[in-house]
């Protein structure tokens, strides 16, 4: 049974997040990319949990990696990745307008995709957490198509409201 939430610890995190985004908002997006650097090592050495939980799973996926420090090197480069991407996320407003979608999304096969986007039928696309899949349905969006996610809940019920 998992342990209480703790409603102080949670909104702790919560305005941490939101601190974050300010600071991460008023940066150049450069600044900001190193900023996430920084960020992803931080993560990286206090989040022991989700870092031993990564390195398991890639045991498990790769079980000719025998290499410790190999795996811990992908393990550094998810938390690069993925502090890369929020940082982009929180640029996503200022950056993308439906004016320069295309300099920023990269569309492979767009010919039957826009084809299919056009058509009178309704069109599910699935997707895995491939680059930055945010961005397709910010772009989507601004491109004037009605687009839902499904997501589980979040724990923290204050991040849960917010996000």
């Amino acid at each position: 049974m998992s342990k209480p939430r703790s409603a102080v610890a949670d909104y702790a995190v919560y305005v941490a997040v939101r601190f974050t985004l300010c600071v991460v908002q008023m940066l150049t997006l450069p600044a900001a990319r190193r900023l996430a650097g920084l960020l992803a090592w931080l993560a990286h050495r206090l989040d022991r949990r989700h870092r031993l939980v990564a390195d398991d799973n890639l045991k498990h996926a790769f079980p000719e990696l025998h290499d410790d420090r190999e795996r811990d090197r992908m393990v550094r480069a998810v938390y690069r990745h993925f502090c890369s991407l929020l940082v982009e996320i929180a640029h996503l407003p200022r950056l993308l307008n439906a004016a320069n979608w295309h300099r920023h999304v990269t569309m492979r096969g767009e010919r039957p995709f826009v084809e299919a986007l056009l058509s009178d039928r309704p069109l599910l696309l699935v997707t895995g957490h491939l680059g930055n899949w945010e961005m397709a349905g910010y772009a989507m969006g601004l491109l004037g198509f009605r687009t839902h996610a499904i997501a589980r809940k979040l724990d923290n019920p204050y991040l849960n409201e917010f996000l």
